[in-house]
């Protein structure tokens, strides 16, 4: 399928991708890696599904539920619920020492649940025995540990019991935790090192770190000192 989406692509110029996050093992060539190879899995991060009965699950393909929206606590206690898909807690334990852990993840979670019962299972397509093929540099954005960063100007911000979100378009913003929020009002106006923000967020991971800082720069609300422009 995703050769089919490469060649469509090139050959009638169609702007072609998935929406499926796939395990970073895998692909097996440059090619595809770059084409889809670098999506995270949303659900229950920044996205879930409401069904027709008003069951909420944290993606569509999902059968686990966490609430109803005819419940009393609604939304708000079934996004609360959904917290182990925000954390490391379904990450197959096969994945621990891969360098693409905290984007891959493993894979998607509910196709790794139809084929081996398990949640914290590795996904299906995961192929562990592959040499992992690293995002091109062209293709993703570079993070400078050594440079100084600032939010974008023109950042609109709203806090949230579950922290804020940080908004520049309406594809340009993002949900975060109570301590990037924190972090982003009391430095919107200043330059900073990620190593300033990796301590306000208690991370000692450059993985994590740097995983986080790629995501703001794509959103376009984290940019580099020196640049020109903030489009």
């Amino acid at each position: 399928m995703i050769y089919e989406l490469i060649r469509i692509k090139n050959e009638l110029g169609m702007k072609t991708d998935s929406l499926e996050s796939y395990p970073a093992c895998f692909f097996d060539t440059q090619e595809t890696r770059d084409f889809t190879g670098s999506r995270m899995c949303n659900a229950g991060k920044t996205a879930c599904t409401i069904g027709f009965d008003g069951s909420i699950r944290p993606c569509s393909h999902a059968i686990q539920t966490y609430g109803s929206m005819l419940d009393a606590g609604g939304l708000y206690e079934a996004w609360i619920n959904m917290q182990p898909w925000r954390t490391e807690e379904y990450i197959p334990e096969s994945c621990n020492q891969c360098p693409e852990k905290n984007l891959c993840r493993g894979g998607c979670r509910t196709e790794a649940f139809a084929v081996y019962g398990s949640l914290k299972a590795p996904d299906p397509y995961c192929n562990l025995s592959n040499t992992v093929i690293p995002r091109s540099s062209t293709n993703r954005e570079r993070v400078d540990f050594s440079a100084e960063y600032y939010f974008h100007p023109a950042t609109k911000y709203r806090e949230e019991n579950f922290g804020g979100i940080l908004f520049v378009t309406p594809v340009r913003w993002v949900g975060v935790t109570h301590q990037l929020y924190n972090f982003f009002t009391e430095n919107k106006v200043n330059r900073f090192r990620l190593s300033a923000l990796a301590k306000s967020l208690g991370l000692e991971d450059n993985n994590q770190i740097e995983t986080t800082a790629e995501m703001l720069i794509r959103k376009t609300i984290l940019q580099k000192g020196g640049d020109k422009n903030d489009k």
